[in-house]
């Protein structure tokens, strides 16, 4: 066993307005040794039925996402997927999960009251996740790191002292992560517990009332069972109203971990032995992986030392690295670690100037060029010696002897081939049988992948492809056979990733009108349809243009010579009339005859903060970003009247991009979410998820003469389908187009209009068929 594990809770019952817990799986032999235990330390401020659902379903999700993840099948029969690797894999899974669950039981959650770290320990290997104010108490060795290198030095091991570090606080600096609902735990802690260390996981209350000193005293004084129990006597004592939890986790692997002392040894031979131990343990901490500079660097100066290149150094100065500026943890938020990247690119260029400059130095002296010349000669010359005198060596050997020693060597030489072609082709064989158990994984998935799908089981079939996209990527894709077969499970997969996104490919779609072809310069920048045609506003050109659909005639509104700068947000009225918000507190009017009417309004400088506006039942509504407010204005004759605040309460408006009203107002946000609004309050609605989610929604459409809510996301040139329930349809992906700027919906003729750069495209819709 590699270590040993105690946990502690104490909490005052009634009294306490938390809910706490402490999960310590059990698992079976087998799967300790193949995956650690997992463990979970939670503290809820909240609800007391809420803290508990949320804290049973962490422990069930946790637990089973874990131990019954496929990645930890497969580790079994390959053993090149690391503990680490999984557990990232689960906390995403974990988040997700939570984030639904939460939306399904309808619980009203602030993140700041949750206090929890989820974990797992696999040999002497911890990897976790926190949230909130959870302490990660490091203790470790200051002097001696194990018993046999602390007798090297004549110290006794009862003489260690040890140092206290909490590894969150290291790991986020004085960074504050921003709370998440859909990434409750947003990275991974991983490290080494180092030999005769300890790992102490608390909540924040417990470190409140025992001082560092004292926890250090104990824990490594007493086994972990007896240190939690000395713990629980003590804090009994303390007539508190909070709950203390704890769990300690002992080191108690064999294996010895090199020391770095502080007091130097006065002999050579110790200071040797010293920068050894330096070294080792720099080793030992350093990341996997990673290109190891220091041994480059020394194999540079082997080479130069050939020719007696010295470089200046002082030999009264050694530097010692203290532990405690080692780190035994490190972050794990993306995978590249860009700063040691960065670091280590840092040192070779330093590298390479400094011989750069030391080399210019050489070739600019002219006594260090003729005396490496002369070394140089001296070299080759010897080098030649020892040659002539292996071949006058091997002339005066008798003809048999001769032929024993080219024998002998050309046996070693074929020895050496076979051996090295029989190390080749076991490789060859054992990659040949993993990638064999991956292709029949995949087979085995993919035709799970079948059944869900024809069953209805979207759910499972998504997790099925999770899968199957972890396991194309551990497949090799060096020959060609190998890259077929790649390319075809990746294609079965994107073909059902797709479907189950329900996702329509528009490749050719249909284009009616580019307004090119009627002013070279046109930038139009929307577009509405109001009596079979479609008019695209165009502010650099002062123009609004129309499209005929009847025969995709297209055409210019005659010298508008309108006042302002801006044709935005247009909506249309009950009559079929056409307004545009101008910036010259005016509002464009186009009626049925396309005669143009200047309409007044008093914006009262809200212009530059309108997110988006709709007209309804004979009046406009406007978002005001700034004021997190929906101002309605009744029109009156040729007139708006002054604004009045909808809005009942309080509102966030700041990330809000479009709106649009059925007799309730939708309000579109940039992450993808949609409120609803009735009579100035929010009423409750869920929008369904879609996959991928949301990152730059940009307009919503509905109506009253509209079945479906229609969402744009211009960026990622899709468009979703939703009905007015929020369930979700589909989504529709213009594969053709990059410069998506707007889009209109005629329901009664199936079609959608598409306005991509300056051309109009048609698009028949299928989701009618849903």
């Amino acid at each position: 066993m590699h270590y040993k594990i105690s946990q502690l809770i104490l909490t005052p019952g009634q009294k306490s307005s938390t809910i706490s817990e402490i999960f310590l799986s059990q698992p079976d032999a087998q799967k300790e040794n193949l995956g650690g235990k997992l463990w979970l330390l939670i503290e809820i401020e909240i609800n007391k039925n809420n803290s508990l659902k949320i804290i049973n379903f962490l422990i069930d999700n946790l637990n089973n996402n874990y131990y019954y993840n496929e990645k930890m099948a497969l580790r079994e029969r390959i053993g090149t997927i690391k503990i680490e690797q999984i557990f990232e894999s689960v906390i995403a899974k974990t988040n997700k999960d939570l984030a639904e669950f939460i939306r399904r039981e309808k619980i009203k959650i602030n993140l700041d009251l949750i206090n929890a770290t989820a974990g797992v320990i696999f040999e002497n290997n911890i990897h976790f996740s926190n949230i909130g104010k959870n302490k990660a108490l490091l203790i470790y060795p200051d002097k001696n790191v194990s018993i046999k290198e602390s007798s090297r030095y004549g110290i006794s091991p009862d003489a260690v002292k040890y140092k206290i570090s909490d590894i969150i606080e290291q790991s986020n600096g004085n960074k504050k992560s921003s709370l998440n609902i859909n990434k409750i735990f947003s990275s991974v802690i991983s490290g080494k517990i180092p030999p005769r260390g300890y790992m102490l996981f608390t909540n924040e209350t417990l470190p409140e009332y025992l001082t560092n000193k004292h926890i250090i005293e104990v824990i490594t004084t007493l086994p972990p069972d007896n240190a939690a129990g000395q713990f629980k006597n003590e804090l009994l004592k303390i007539n508190a109203y909070v709950s203390f939890l704890a769990l300690i986790i002992k080191n108690t692997t064999g294996a010895s971990e090199p020391e770095i002392k502080i007091k130097l040894p006065a002999t050579k031979e110790s200071i040797s032995s010293l920068n050894s131990v330096e070294q080792t343990t720099e080793k030992l901490l350093s990341t996997s992986g990673m290109i190891k500079f220091n041994n480059l660097k020394n194999i540079i100066n082997k080479t130069l030392s050939i020719f007696n290149f010295k470089s200046k150094k002082t030999d009264n100065k050694i530097s010692v690295k203290l532990l405690k500026n080692k780190m035994f943890f490190e972050t794990r938020a993306p995978n590249l670690r860009l700063k040691k990247i960065w670091r280590s690119i840092s040192n070779v260029f330093i590298f390479a100037v400094n011989f750069l400059i030391y080399f210019v130095k050489l070739i600019t002296s002219k006594e260090k060029m003729i005396g490496l010349a002369v070394k140089f000669k001296e070299k080759i010359k010897n080098l030649k010696q020892i040659i002539f005198k292996f071949i006058s060596w091997f002339k005066n050997l008798k003809k048999g002897y001769q032929i024993s020693f080219i024998m002998a060597i050309g046996f070693i030489l074929l020895f050496l081939f076979n051996t090295f072609s029989l190390n080749i082709q076991n490789k060859n064989e054992i990659q040949i049988y993993q990638t064999n158990e991956i292709i029949s994984l995949i087979e085995q998935k993919q035709n799970q992948v079948e059944a869900s799908m024809i069953y209805g089981n979207e759910e499972s079939a998504k997790i099925l492809l999770e899968e199957i996209y972890g396991l194309l990527w551990l497949m090799p894709r060096k020959t060609d056979k190998q890259i077929s077969k790649y390319s075809e499970f990746k294609k079965n997969y994107d073909l059902r990733l797709e479907k189950i996104r329900h996702v329509i490919d528009i490749a050719d779609a249909n284009e009616i009108a580019d307004f090119i072809n009627l002013n070279n310069q046109a930038s139009p920048a929307n577009i509405v349809m109001a009596n079979n045609k479609i008019y695209a506003s165009d502010i650099g050109q002062k123009s609004i243009y129309t499209l005929d659909l009847n025969g995709n005639l297209i055409t210019s509104l005659a010298d508008l010579n309108l006042p302002g700068n801006m044709f935005s947000y247009p909506f249309l009225d009950k009559n079929g009339n056409i307004y545009f918000i101008n910036s010259n507190n005016a509002i464009i009017q186009i009626d049925k005859k396309e005669n143009i009417n200047l309409l007044k309004i008093d914006l009262n400088g809200q212009l530059n903060y309108i997110k988006g506006a709709s007209f309804y039942n004979n009046r406009l509504y406007s978002i005001n970003g700034r004021d997190n407010q929906i101002y309605r204005y009744d029109m009156a004759g040729k007139a708006f009247l002054p604004p009045v605040a909808w809005i009942k309460g309080q509102a966030d408006f700041s990330n809000a991009v479009s709106m649009d009203i059925d007799g309730t107002i939708y309000v579109l946000f940039k992450n993808g979410q949609v409120n609803k609004y009735l009579k100035g309050s929010q009423e409750e609605f869920n929008l369904k998820s879609i996959d991928p989610e949301f990152t730059e929604a940009s307009k919503i459409i509905v109506s009253p003469i509209l079945k479906y809510i229609y969402i744009l996301e211009s960026k990622n040139n899709r468009l979703a389908v939703f009905d007015k329930n929020g369930e979700f349809l589909l989504q529709y992906r213009f594969s053709q187009m990059n410069d998506i700027k707007d889009f209109i919906v005629d329901e009664a003729n199936k079609k959608i209009y598409v306005l991509n750069n300056t051309s109009i495209f048609e698009i028949p819709a299928s989701h009618f068929d849903k």
